[in-house]
This record gives C-alpha cells, sequence and structure tokens, in this order.
C-alpha cells in the first residue's frame, strides 16, 4: 500500500490567474498557484521561515479559485504529490518540477480579517475593553456581490 496526501493551509502569494488549454471539447481549465505558509520553531518559537508551495487545479476547482480568492488569502488545500520531468529546449539535462494536485480547496480568512480579529479582545481574557484609536480595516468584497459564495 502507497500513500500520496498532502494538506496545508498558507496565503495566496498571487492572484490566481485561470488558463484555458486545449481545444473543443478537448478545452480545460487550470490553474497554477503558490501559497506561503510560515513555520515557527525553537524556543518560544522564535525561529521562522516561510516555504512556498506550488500547486496546480483544474476545471471546476480553477474557476472556484479564480472567482472567490485573491492575493493574501486563507486557503486550504489537500491534495498529492506530484513530479514532472522535462527537457528545455536545447539542453540534455532533465528539469524536474514537483507540485501538489489538488483534490480539495476549502475557504480561510483574509489577512485583514485576521488583523480584525486580533484587535478584539478574545471572551477568555481579562483585560479592560478600550475602543479602537482607528478603524480597522475592512476587508472588502471583490467582483460581482450578487453572487453569494457556495458555502
Amino acid at each position: 500500500m502507497t500513500i500520496n496526501n498532502w494538506s496545508g493551509v498558507g496565503y495566496l502569494t498571487a492572484d490566481p490567474e485561470i488558463k484555458e488549454v486545449g481545444e473543443g471539447d478537448k478545452a480545460r481549465e487550470v490553474v497554477n498557484f503558490s501559497i506561503g505558509i510560515n513555520t515557527r520553531w525553537g524556543k518560544e518559537d522564535s525561529q521562522s521561515r516561510v516555504d512556498f508551495i506550488n500547486i496546480t487545479a483544474w476545471n471546476g476547482m480553477a474557476k472556484f479559485l479564480g472567482k472567490f480568492f485573491k492575493k493574501g488569502h486563507k486557503i486550504e488545500v489537500t491534495g498529492s504529490l506530484r513530479t514532472d520531468k522535462y527537457k528545455k529546449q536545447g539542453d540534455d539535462k532533465h528539469t524536474y518540477k514537483t507540485y501538489v494536485l489538488a483534490n480539495t480547496l476549502d475557504f480561510g480568512s483574509t489577512k485583514a480579517e485576521k488583523n480584525l480579529d486580533a484587535t478584539q479582545p478574545s471572551e477568555n481574557t481579562h483585560l479592560p475593553k478600550t475602543e479602537p484609536k482607528a478603524e480597522p480595516e475592512q476587508a472588502v468584497l471583490v467582483g460581482n456581490t450578487e453572487e453569494e459564495p457556495p458555502f
């Protein structure tokens, strides 16, 4: 038995760009995108780094991603690892590209929403409530606001 499962939660590094490949009945949509995942370690999480993960999504998932996600949005992805092997034109060496082939995509919060949540004390804290000094930045809906997301 073999297992090839990958899952991660991170932030989109750029707006997704859907491309159409093939023609006629064979036409399919694809989107290649990256997410940044912050990893912390060491005493009291004193050290960190960001890993950038390349992901590919096809057809319905590509359309979903392009419609509801933008740069900075938090996204949850599950899929399988793939490695493509190819030769560049005029080069005898093989080039390898490893990426995640997405099986599922799910919503997270945007960095703006995360910052907004951070300004609100939780019910479990014993800090006195204070008024914010400035209005926090609000998340803005992008695109057709007449249509609701499928959740």
